[in-house]
């Protein structure tokens, strides 16, 4: 996944429950490091002041390089402007 692209979660994947602006979220996803993005947005959300993330993950890819370096699919201000 690549900056930018879009996150696809299957309907009924997380159930989230809000209780004074905690939330909880259960279910599983598909990697773990989705539900760490999960849970750091829903944290970035106005008017939450915590999240119980209890989400499970079917793939731990916290482990797996990408074969590109960071920097390689950032564009030149050059490119930026074509």
């Amino acid at each position: 996944m690549r900056p930018g692209d879009p996150v696809l979660i299957d309907d009924g994947a997380v159930d989230v429950e809000v209780l004074d602006g905690v939330v909880t979220l259960t279910g599983e996803l598909e990697t773990m490091s989705l539900t760490e993005m999960v849970t750091r947005l829903v944290a970035e959300v106005e008017g939450v002041v915590g999240v119980n993330g209890r989400l499970r993950f079917r793939l731990d890819d916290t482990h797996i390089k990408s074969e590109l370096p960071p920097r390689a699919l950032q564009l030149s201000a050059t490119e930026r402007r074509l």
